[in-house]
């Protein structure tokens, strides 16, 4: 399906065949950026309040893109909120890691080798429906645990600690993605926010102190653009996202 989308100052008109839309977005966003996720209605405006309005009625809710996860933007500016759940969503990561992951990745560890059933299947090798872990000593006092796809073993080897460090290794991707969204839409606030509404002058420090924790910014040029950056959040020892 093709449109044309025209655009004068707020006024928006998307044309789709023979269906025209006309709609109003804020003069300072791009009518690709709230359009992509919020389709509109003949006459709607799209208003600062994160409201989408046909004459004086609310219609619904409009949604902005922050690095792919879909926030109601009025939501942003509740940064002591936001700082909240994510400090939430942190320290959950933090006891997955240490209550649930580190104890199934060392048991796996002292056996070296250990088998697991996944839940779904490998495609490219119909019979290697099993798992077997690996644990790498790379010499240098740290480890690696590694798999293959291999076939159904006759005799499983440890599988029991394999199908618990599988488990333990999915739940805590799980929290640990929960626990990036979070960070990830607490930095767009902090960021707009010192934008927004902070003196710019390059080199200059903020520490902003969020329910009795300390999030360091500084202030950068980076060539035409005076812009806040993080330099430093609350200890974060569990950022490392395991994958398999």
């Amino acid at each position: 399906m093709s449109f044309k989308m025209e655009r004068n100052e707020s006024d928006v008109t998307v044309t789709s065949g023979e269906k025209t839309i006309k709609m109003k977005i804020p003069e300072d966003r791009t009518a690709l950026s709230i359009l992509a996720l919020n389709p509109g209605a003949d006459g709607s405006r799209f208003e600062k309040d994160g409201w989408i309005y046909v004459g004086d009625k609310k219609l619904r809710k409009w949604f902005i893109n922050v690095d792919r996860i879909k926030v109601w933007e009025p939501k942003l500016k509740n940064i002591l909120a936001l700082e909240k759940s994510y400090t939430r969503a942190h320290e959950r990561m933090c006891r997955a890691w240490e209550q649930e992951f580190s104890p199934a990745y060392d048991a796996v560890k002292e056996v070296g080798r250990a088998h697991a059933k996944p839940t779904h299947k490998y495609n490219l090798w119909e019979n290697h429906t099993w798992w077997l872990y690996k644990c790498t000593d790379h010499g240098d006092g740290t480890h690696g645990i590694s798999l293959d796809w291999v076939k159904a073993p006759s005799e499983p080897l440890n599988h029991e600690i394999g199908q618990k460090y599988y488990e333990m290794n999915n739940r805590y991707n799980s929290v640990c993605i929960h626990a990036a969204k979070f960070r990830e839409v607490l930095e767009r606030a902090i960021t707009n926010y010192l934008n927004d509404k902070e003196d710019k002058k390059d080199g200059r420090l903020v520490d902003m102190v969020l329910n009795g924790r300390h999030y360091i910014y500084t202030c950068v040029q980076e060539r035409y653009l005076l812009h806040y950056k993080k330099v430093a959040w609350p200890k974060d020892d569990y950022n490392t996202l395991i994958m398999e």
